[in-house]
């Protein structure tokens, strides 16, 4: 597959250059800037067009209405002691008592 995909290559490389060859140095640069111009409008002509297409109404799409996500519960609350549900909602409790042996 490679040697197809080089021979084609290779082909249209030697058919550019033997065409672009024949052609005097004082016409290469016309096609040159004949090319450049051409693609340059064409360039102009789809930006300006994507920019013009933003604020239509009928290019503009469906916005989907996202809703936030709803975080399940993974602890029951009704099985927990009271001691053990104020500690865990408590996040700046610091359990010292543990630490020293107090």
């Amino acid at each position: 597959m490679k040697k197809y995909i080089n021979r084609i290559r290779d082909f249209i490389s030697d058919s550019l250059r033997s065409v672009c060859g024949r052609i005097s140095p004082d016409k290469r640069v016309a096609v040159i800037a004949v090319m450049f111009v051409v693609f340059a409008v064409v360039n102009i002509y789809l930006t300006f067009k994507a920019i013009y297409n933003i604020g239509r109404e009928d290019a503009r799409q469906e916005v989907i209405d996202i809703q936030s996500i709803r975080i399940p519960e993974l602890i029951q609350q009704d099985t927990l002691s009271s001691r053990t549900l104020h500690k865990s909602n408590d996040s700046l409790n610091l359990n010292t008592e543990n630490i020293y042996g107090k």
